[in-house]
């Protein structure tokens, strides 16, 4: 039954494929020279062995492509990984997303800072920095045990560590992104707004609109996070995404052909169906 099943098979496979010999020993000039000889003279190797390959089915072999160097063009400029597999839409897309995120990184940040700028000049107009030292010293001299801080207008050293020891928060001595952070949020930097006498309160005005200025320079910041984030999703996307497909274009240039050789058997040479795969 089951010779039956492979005969069937093979006279299915035969109309639509190409007979190719795969031993180089059987020849015509093989053939003639032993055409007067005994069968038994023949050797196992010299008999002929055929292959048959699937001419429509079977695609002309594909150089394969480098998994590697797929990955680093696409590690380098996402987008080119995908150009380097000849898939070229794969390729604008990933491409396209790097220079939007690029864009929206830019843009953002500096709109950031243009309002960071904007924030700074507002608090160097509206709040005084000798206003709030004054208000630590007044505050040190009612200390009873102002003493052992020895406050003195002019000792700022000596006004810096009673600060520290009474409140959770401090003035930077530049002018850096904790300093304008500390006066806008903090009560204890309420008294040097210029539109208010109340020593730990939270009523001036201009102290408010600062701290909306503030707000908006942060949302453009962190709106050129998000375009940061994109850039580097998009970079690991597209170097696996060229990857994989490299390994599948790899994958896929495997073949298979069906043919018959001459095996021994019990001492026998008898013909049998085999089949290669090739990857």
């Amino acid at each position: 039954m089951k010779l039956k099943l492979w005969l069937a098979a093979v006279a299915i496979v035969l109309p639509f494929t190409t007979l190719r010999a795969q031993s180089s020993i059987f020849s015509t000039a093989v053939l003639n020279q032993k055409q007067n000889a005994s069968p038994a003279l023949l050797t196992l190797a010299e008999y002929p062995a055929f292959h048959f390959d699937d001419s429509l089915a079977t695609p002309a072999a594909k150089p394969e492509r480098a998994v590697g160097k797929a990955l680093l063009f696409s590690a380098v400029i996402p987008g080119t990984g995908q150009f380097y597999n000849k898939s070229f839409l794969k390729g604008l897309v990933f491409l396209g997303i790097e220079a939007g995120a690029f864009a929206i990184n830019a843009v953002y940040t500096q709109r950031g800072n243009d309002r960071e700028a904007e924030f700074q000049r507002y608090a160097d107009a509206h709040w005084s920095e000798n206003e709030y030292w004054d208000f630590i010293f007044a505050s040190c001299e009612r200390d009873p045990a102002s003493a052992s801080y020895n406050c003195s207008r002019d000792d700022l050293k000596s006004l810096r560590r009673w600060e520290r020891d009474h409140f959770s928060h401090f003035l930077p001595e530049e002018k850096n992104q904790t300093y304008y952070e500390n006066i806008g949020k903090y009560d204890q930097f309420n008294y040097a707004w210029d539109d208010t006498d109340k020593e730990l309160g939270r009523d001036s005005v201009n102290r408010e609109f600062y701290t909306k200025m503030r707000k908006k320079a942060n949302d453009q910041f962190r709106i050129a996070t998000y375009g940061a984030s994109a850039v580097l999703l998009n970079h690991v996307a597209s170097m696996f995404e060229a990857a994989y497909s490299t390994y599948r274009f790899n994958r896929d240039q495997a073949k298979a052909t069906m043919g018959m050789e001459i095996q021994k058997y019990d001492q026998e040479l008898v013909p049998a169906l085999s089949l290669r795969m090739s990857w």
